[in-house]
């Protein structure tokens, strides 16, 4: 940074910076191609839509579509993250077929309270998360060798959880969490828009995040940084899979 000196009227110095203000980057349409593209394909796929079903257009339909899509939006944020951390989870709507499965086993079943089933899936789907990453870790067997493997077999234990029937019938006030409103909203969009929130603070504002970006740009790199060396890979690799458990759990 330059400084200089001048001589004021009183015979003072004054120190005056000639340092030039910081450039800040342009920002270009080249830049949102990716969002962009999305959009589109989204705006022309309603239109089209609109113009085959003429119901297809309203704002029941479209609050009906957002919530039956929550579950894979809250999915989605911890898919994000473990894939922004170069790995991949095939097993995931396995696990959420399992975790629902079974927290409705324990109540309707067994009749454990709501909150001892939902610590159970959690700590399931958590135990599930850290096997995969240990397996990946230690053992470097590839997450997708080792997740297309778990879709199988959680599938499997939901079905032999359920014996291929439904369970029912859930109690009443757990039925709000999909049947709800708050504020004028369904429950699960609100959850979805919560989800998506936390997702994208703990990718921008958290250390965790900063690890999972510098992983998945350059596990070798990041290894090698000053910033925490091979532990910075393995922390954020289990910290890609914890999110990826959580977004597991949270539907159940």
């Amino acid at each position: 940074m330059a400084h200089g000196t001048e001589e004021s009227g009183h015979g003072a110095a004054v120190v005056f910076d000639t340092a030039p203000s910081p450039v800040r980057p342009r920002v270009t349409l080249s830049a949102w191609r990716a969002e962009i593209g999305v959009g589109t394909a989204l705006v022309v796929l309603i239109v089209l839509l609109s113009l085959v079903a003429k119901n297809f257009f309203s704002l029941h339909n479209f609050a009906s579509l957002l919530t039956r899509t929550s579950v894979i939006a809250i999915v989605a944020v911890g898919m994000t993250m473990v894939i922004i951390g170069g790995e991949i989870n095939l097993s995931v709507g396995s696990t959420v077929g399992l975790s629902g499965a079974i927290f409705a086993w324990l109540i309707v079943k067994y009749g454990f309270s709501k909150p001892f089933a939902f610590i159970a899936v959690a700590a399931l789907a958590v135990a599930i998360g850290v096997s995969i990453g240990i397996l990946r870790e230690v053992w470097a067997i590839p997450s997708s060798i080792t997740t297309i493997g778990l879709l199988s077999a959680l599938r499997g234990a939901a079905f032999l959880v359920t014996e291929g029937v439904s369970i029912g019938r859930m109690p009443k006030d757990l039925e709000a969490l999909w049947y709800g409103e708050l504020l004028g909203l369904p429950v699960p969009i609100i959850l979805a828009a919560a989800a998506a929130f936390v997702g994208s603070l703990v990718l921008k504002h958290t250390r965790t995040g900063s690890d999972l970006y510098a992983v998945g740009g350059s596990a070798e790199t990041s290894a090698a940084s000053k910033s925490g060396g091979y532990a910075l890979a393995s922390s954020s690799s289990f910290s890609s899979w914890r999110c990826s458990r959580a977004s597991c759990w949270l539907p159940g």
